[in-house]
């Protein structure tokens, strides 16, 4: 009888089967190995983990991460590369506590910072991911240009546009020739304004990205600012047919109010406006308004605002809130945009039940608190303006939602 083979015989033959492409060798021969596995080789399970990963073998190399972490619990470096894998897989919350378990032990761990913002980054939870990238680049002042760019767009999330431009810059700086930099640098300066500044930035990112249908239409709308038509023809051509082909393109978008003064289709503009709240990801289901709505209980009623302070949306609205019978209404808000205690906010916030401050929540978790709350009936009375979050009501959080 043969003598056994060793586990770190099988660790190298596993590896030098992988090299060779026979990923199912490689498996067999960490199995065998298994059994005969100590702390020591934890070392070359990593790296073997690392060999599947390369691969495009996330399971595998799941599996020995997992087993990796059996014999050394808590090592940074694997926990941070199966959170990687976990993620590749489509399994974010166990990739999200393996990045927590690293910071729990090394809150400056920088990969693990990074992991972790990019994850919630992805998510839309940019008010959680905002914090992370300025611990990230407090750490790593010299991060690439992706960091700087995400962190921008989570700080433009929360209106601090200052912050936001600067965070952008550092980022174009690093990278001037990515379209993707260059067009949330103009989007903010459009929003702020700065039409000239704004105009060469949207139309270098049109040239290196021309597909682009958000930056066309941005675009066109910047040169009708200063009464420039030499490419309206063009841009609108594109725009249109663009809008006509949405459904094949379903992460591209059109800002409604640019397409509402260069199309009169009212079903393309209606596509164009369903396009800017992008389609939410399948979530929790709402209750039915049946059962929401029994008379044994009070019907709950919420209304999603950018404008609860001193503001004609607010003065119009306040009169009715405040004659609104407490005995069958229970009023829930929703502020979309946070502001100074101000005597208007005071009176909204008097009349509900609940006042919730979302400005810093992701789409998802704002819809699920308008769930956790039961409302029945929701307002969207932002619209398509500015600090409007369309993709909330996309979630469908309630069974009844008006648009005001």
């Amino acid at each position: 009888m043969s003598p056994p083979v060793s586990a770190d015989a099988l660790l190298a033959e596993a590896r030098s089967a992988l090299a060779s492409g026979n990923v199912a060798a490689a498996k067999a021969r960490v199995d065998r190995a298994s059994a005969q596995l100590e702390p020591r080789h934890a070392e070359l399970l990593f790296l073997l983990g690392n060999a599947f990963a390369e691969r495009n073998e996330p399971a595998a190399a799941i599996a020995v991460f997992e087993r990796a972490l059996k014999l050394a619990p808590g090592n940074p470096s694997l926990l941070n590369n199966l959170g990687l894998q976990l993620d590749a897989i489509g399994e974010p919350r166990r990739a999200e506590r393996c990045y927590r378990d690293v910071l729990a032990r090394r809150p400056g761990e920088i990969s693990a910072l990074a992991n972790l913002a990019h994850l919630l980054f992805m998510q839309e939870r940019y008010g959680e991911a905002l914090e992370l990238y300025d611990r990230l680049v407090a750490g790593a002042p010299e991060a690439p240009a992706d960091v700087w760019n995400n962190r921008g767009v989570c700080q433009k999330s929360i209106q601090n546009s200052a912050a936001a431009e600067e965070s952008f810059h550092r980022a174009l700086a690093l990278q001037p020739d990515s379209p993707q930099v260059l067009a949330n640098l103009g989007f903010l300066l459009y929003e702020l304004v700065r039409y000239d500044e704004a105009r060469p930035l949207l139309r270098r990112a049109h040239e290196l990205d021309p597909d682009r249908l958000q930056v066309a239409a941005q675009l066109l709308d910047l040169n009708l600012q200063f009464v420039d038509w030499g490419d309206f023809d063009l841009l609108r051509a594109q725009i249109v047919e663009g809008v006509r082909t949405l459904d094949g393109h379903p992460r591209q978008t059109v800002p409604p109010f640019t397409f509402l003064a260069i199309c009169d289709d009212p079903s393309l503009q209606r596509t164009a406006a369903r396009s800017f709240a992008w389609p939410a990801a399948p979530g929790a289901q709402s209750a039915t308004l049946a059962e929401l709505a029994s008379p044994a209980k009070r019907l709950r009623i919420g209304f999603v605002s950018a404008a609860f302070q001193e503001h004609p949306e607010t003065r119009l609205l306040i009169g009715l809130l405040e004659r609104l019978d407490s005995d069958r209404f229970d009023v829930y808000a929703y502020a979309l945009k946070s502001a100074d205690a101000a005597p208007m906010r005071a009176r909204v916030a008097k009349v509900t039940r609940g006042f919730r401050e979302v400005e810093r929540m992701s789409a998802g978790q704002i819809a699920t608190a308008i769930r956790d709350d039961a409302i029945a009936i929701l307002f969207d009375l932002a619209g398509h303006t500015a600090h409007a979050r369309p993709d909330v009501f996309a979630a469908r959080p309630a069974p009844v939602q008006i648009n005001f």
